[in-house]
């Protein structure tokens, strides 16, 4: 842009330095000090900001200074209107830059610093950690190749058996912005869950596994790597139930009889994500005993009078826990004390 004096560019240098004498040092430096003119339009100023916070502050408590100083140097009238830098990027660097200048600046990558999560070298404006010098053409190649330069500080997976697919296709920045991010970890999308759906689509059903609800992917699958299948943190089985399901795990510790199925694998008779049936079952409870329970099954097809407690309400489990319990058959009390939970009446 044309720095000429009365030059659109040359009237904000101007007023630029007087600004910085009339208003507070405090003020100057929080509000304008990174301020910058990106474009002029029809006798309007666009200035360009470090954040939404200065855009407003300066919008509610400083345009009407700012205006003034700006139409007495331009000698007419002008307006002003403020904008964030980041959307408005400088064009890119024809030439070498000096040793001592900044990556990080209003005209140049302003974005990385207006995101709450910066990678810590651009924190630290450390950008040599990852980039060699210029090479010529504003070109700062990688210290080293794709995921290596990663990997020498943050150790993601080496150790694991099973490493995350995306490690192996598209590497670190499939997932994670090598310089900044709006979420937490550098991630690309607005949530963890939110990035995972990008490549695992995920069961429907009328309930869902509480991890999922909350957009927990990771309290149950390890982001990078695991010495499990699937990436799960606690094994295949029921032991990475019972990482959170410890009243199960102990009430089938403690009984005398347990369900074969139950001890074996949770996913015999649950579903990990999502289901139809609470709690997370894949059939109606009686459906999935009968599928079993085949002779049982054609016994009660059969019959002409059923009892209720088979086909009603909780069916099966009303009368045996599906897990473990101190009787045979997994009936969850003595016989007669059984049949009187609900027969307590002549």
């Amino acid at each position: 842009m044309d720095d000429h004096p009365y030059s659109p560019a040359g009237v904000w240098q101007t007023a630029y330095g007087e600004l910085q004498l009339q208003l507070p040092r405090e003020t100057f430096d929080t509000w304008l000090r990174n301020a910058r003119l990106v474009a002029h339009e029809d006798g309007t100023f666009i200035i360009g900001v470090g954040n939404i916070y200065a855009r407003e502050w300066l919008e509610q408590r400083l345009k009407k200074v700012v205006v003034r100083t700006l139409g007495r140097i331009a000698g007419r009238s002008v307006e002003v209107r403020f904008v964030l830098a980041a959307d408005h990027p400088a064009p890119r660097p024809d030439g070498p830059l000096p040793y001592e200048a900044a990556c990080i600046t209003p005209e140049c990558h302003a974005s990385f610093r207006s995101r709450a999560h910066p990678h810590g070298p651009v924190g630290s404006d450390d950008c040599q950690v990852c980039h060699e010098p210029d090479v010529g053409g504003h070109v700062y190649p990688l210290t080293r190749e794709g995921d290596d330069l990663c990997l020498y500080c943050h150790n993601a997976s080496a150790r694991h058996t099973h490493k995350h697919a995306a490690l192996e296709s598209v590497g670190c920045i499939g997932c994670h912005d090598p310089h900044a991010s709006s979420t937490n970890y550098l991630l690309k999308a607005a949530s963890v869950q939110a990035l995972c759906l990008q490549c695992h689509t995920m069961p429907e059903g009328l309930y869902t596994h509480g991890p999922v609800d909350a957009g927990e992917c990771v309290a149950c699958h390890a982001p990078h790597g695991a010495d499990n299948a699937r990436l799960l943190r606690g094994g295949e089985g029921p032991g990475h139930c019972f990482q959170c399901h410890t009243e199960i795990e102990r009430q089938m510790a403690a009984a005398d009889h347990g369900h074969e199925p139950a001890a074996a694998d949770c996913l015999t008779c649950h579903q990990p994500h999502a289901a139809d049936h609470q709690p997370l079952l894949k059939t109606a409870v009686a459906d999935g005993c009968m599928q079993c329970h085949e002779p049982l099954a054609r016994i009660v097809e059969a019959a002409t009078v059923r009892h209720a407690a088979v086909v009603e309400d909780r069916a099966c489990a009303a009368c045996h826990d599906p897990h473990a319990a101190g009787y045979e058959k997994l009936l969850r009390d003595r016989g007669d004390r059984l049949c009187y939970t609900c027969h307590d009446r002549p």
